[in-house]
């Protein structure tokens, strides 16, 4: 009897852990400075795109989600970006059409426009202290930064 619950309790852990997401979570200078454009949008419109590795590799031909959105605010724009693509998995952006998010659009990536976890991204409502202060912290670099470019 003590051995299945060990089994279980074992199985459990290793499960969760197995799932979750493998990157290194970026400190805020650097995924601003590995980004093309990083913006507050919200979401209009998502569909499935089969999207091909930048480098040209078949293998890795894969169904990604498109999002379409309204940029509420601009802090980098390099590039004009007007539609991103992530995928389902655990280090993905889990998009909603409706939702604001905090978009950190790579400089380049193995997909054309792909954000995760990864590249700094993440969900934002304003009404969670935690989303209000992590934007907060955002909009503070770029004043900051942006001073400093100025003098």
């Amino acid at each position: 009897m003590y051995l299945k619950g060990f089994i279980f309790t074992c199985l459990t852990f290793m499960s969760f852990s197995s799932f979750a997401c493998k990157c290194e979570g970026l400190e805020l200078n650097e995924a601003f400075e590995n980004s093309k454009s990083v913006m507050l949008v919200e979401v209009i419109g998502l569909s499935l795109k089969e999207a091909e590795d930048d480098r040209g590799v078949d293998i890795f031909k894969r169904k990604l989600i498109e999002a379409k959105f309204n940029v509420i605010e601009s802090f980098k724009n390099n590039e004009q970006v007007s539609s991103v693509v992530t995928s389902s998995g655990n280090c993905g952006i889990h998009l909603y059409p409706g939702q604001k998010f905090v978009l950190f659009v790579p400089n380049s990536s193995y997909f054309k426009n792909y954000v995760s976890t990864c590249t700094g991204s993440y969900g934002y409502r304003g009404e969670l202290s935690f989303d209000d202060k992590r934007f907060r912290k955002l909009k503070e670099f770029v004043y900051n930064n942006t001073l400093k470019q100025d003098k």
